[in-house]
């Protein structure tokens, strides 16, 4: 035996199901719990807008927040990272890469291609002690000049 269920049908119905449906999605106040910010900004070597590379936000300390990392590619000197992948509010140390033309070391044969030469000092990336300060509410563009 088949039961069949009786629904409503007319115009208030199909618009209470819309309804719920819209706050569903909007997130019905819930927000974002870690408080994500996007992040943008600038990045010049040598006065010039830096070509391409790329650029790592790590929490500073264990009082920045939740501990999330986040980066970016670097195109044509600018860099952005949407609200959904971006940092909660904290102090991050900032790294800046980008890779050469040429290898950093040759290659004996049968081994595998060495890395390419480093371009950004190593104070803007392994030794960097470049920081920035995310705060939720403010817009968050940091510019990087590179010598």
């Amino acid at each position: 035996m088949v039961r069949r269920v009786r629904t409503a049908r007319g115009p208030a119905p199909r618009l209470l199901r819309m309804l719920a449906l819209t706050l569903f999605c909007s997130g019905c106040g819930a927000g974002d719990a870690l408080q994500r910010c996007e992040i943008s900004g600038k990045v010049t070597l040598a006065g010039s807008p830096l070509d391409a590379g790329s650029i790592q936000f790590m929490p500073r300390d264990a009082q920045s927040g939740p501990g999330l990392s986040g980066g970016a590619s670097i195109e044509q000197g600018e860099y952005s990272i949407p609200r959904q992948r971006g940092l909660p509010p904290g102090v991050y140390k900032v790294m800046i890469f980008a890779a050469g033309s040429k290898p950093a070391a040759q290659a004996m044969p049968g081994e595998l291609a060495a890395p390419m030469e480093e371009r950004i000092p190593p104070e803007f990336n392994v030794n960097s002690e470049q920081t920035v300060t995310v705060v939720h509410g403010e817009r968050n563009a940091f510019d990087f000049d590179i010598p």
